[in-house]
């Protein structure tokens, strides 16, 4: 391959290349993600729905925080038709801290860790069928990290 053609080939790379990232924060809900509260945050994920309280969501993290950089957290439901599930921390800058869409085809099982500011209550939402789902849990940190 000649300079002419490898140049010609990287600058048609790189232009398709800068197209992606567009497409991917097209599906990204900034203004839920930069809510300053949590209620804010939770307007703009899912709008003004009446969230009822379950237990058929479990969360499971620790009551107490060794390091708020990285708390486990486990969500797993027993609700039917899960569609989405979002995490939220109310007391960080940035509350929603996770929101996925799942596939009729996926089990309502999520693990991931999270950054927490200060002790806080973590809530998790979920879209069941037309309904709106959540249960909450507070974590108390003992070294801040954020």
């Amino acid at each position: 391959m000649n300079r002419r053609k490898f140049f010609k080939l990287s600058l048609s790379v790189l232009a398709l290349a800068s197209l992606a990232p567009g497409d991917l924060f097209a599906l990204w809900n900034k203004r839920a993600f930069k809510a300053s509260s949590y209620q804010k945050a939770l307007q703009a994920t899912f709008g003004k729905r009446t969230l009822i309280p379950t237990n058929k969501i479990s969360l499971d993290l620790p009551k107490v925080a060794t390091n708020s950089a990285t708390v486990p957290v486990k969500v797993n439901s027993s609700l039917k038709n899960v569609k989405e599930v979002a995490i939220f921390v109310e007391k960080n800058t940035s509350p929603l801290t996770l929101h996925v869409e799942l596939s009729p085809k996926m089990l309502p099982m999520l693990s991931t860790r999270i950054k927490m500011l200060k002790s806080s209550k973590v809530h998790v939402v979920a879209k069941a069928g037309n309904k709106y789902y959540t249960t909450s849990a507070h974590v108390k940190v003992n070294a801040e990290a954020c």
